[in-house]
């Protein structure tokens, strides 16, 4: 299809920027329509920095809004070490008061402790005043039985038994009447392990020894070692006796003081 000059005219100036501005310059709007690219190209770079800023500033309300968000859990942390604090503050005020009753109450109880220590003092001292009375009472007691030893032993021979068999049946009274052996319980003659025992009771482990004349100490070393024997046997300490119907002065003094060293009863009659 043939084109007009009209419509060719028309397409030059659509389509030949150098045409286009050829034109202009004819009708005298060339400077006109540079400055407009110009200023065109102004503005896009305008719009473009405009463009930039406002990501710039989207990303720093982003920026921002992530502080505010941290700001926030900073805000809400401190609330709770806030209230942290006043529970602490509160637990600490209670540890106190019951430190203060704490302390009073040591203090009471120091003071119990005094009271039950001056009780326990005082019974210490009648102990011991108990003690030298039940001493004195023992001695006594100890000194009638070898009297009542020495005189027995005359009833005795008139009834026809051995100073052992004698001793035996009235220690078994005795002991009986004391509640160490049970009623009716009597003390035997045994023989442990190939040693003669005089006086002897299982349960309670009872060991004696008894000779009429003790001429040295010897007579606690034998009741020692018959001890030792019961003790191997049975496991247990035994309750030791030694009674001596006669000794010399000298021997009687021995006897007791080793008596006294190793826990042994001792019934002596007569001293010569």
């Amino acid at each position: 299809m043939w084109l007009t000059l009209k419509d060719e005219f028309l397409d030059l100036l659509e389509k030949d920027r150098e045409f286009r501005y050829a034109v202009l310059g004819y009708l005298g709007l060339d400077e006109i329509i540079k400055r407009m690219d110009t200023h065109q190209q102004t503005i896009q770079k305008i719009l473009e920095r405009l463009e930039k800023a406002e990501e710039e500033r989207a990303q720093i309300r982003r920026e921002q809004t992530k502080i505010w968000e941290e700001v926030r859990g900073l805000r809400e942390d401190f609330n709770k070490m806030r209230e942290e604090q006043v529970r602490l503050r509160e637990e600490q005020t209670k540890i106190w008061e019951e430190i203060s009753e704490l302390r009073e109450e040591q203090v009471r109880l120091r003071e119990d402790f005094n009271k039950m220590l001056a009780r326990v003092e005082r019974l210490e001292e009648g102990h011991i005043e108990l003690r030298k009375g039940h001493s004195r009472l023992e001695m006594a007691f100890k000194r009638l039985e070898g009297s009542m030893l020495v005189g027995f032993d005359s009833l005795r021979k008139f009834a026809g038994v051995t100073f052992e068999e004698f001793v035996r049946a009235m220690l078994s009274g005795s002991l009986a009447r004391m509640g160490v052996l049970p009623d009716g319980a009597r003390l035997e003659r045994v023989v442990l392990d190939g040693e003669e025992v005089n006086l002897f009771y299982e349960d309670p482990l009872i060991v004696g020894e008894v000779t009429a004349h003790a001429e040295s100490s010897d007579e606690v070393d034998k009741l020692l070692r018959k001890a030792g024997v019961a003790k191997e046997k049975y496991g247990r300490e035994p309750m030791l006796f030694l009674v001596i119907l006669t000794a010399p002065q000298k021997v009687a003094r021995e006897i007791r003081s080793l008596a006294e060293k190793h826990n042994i009863d001792l019934i002596l009659g007569k001293e010569t």
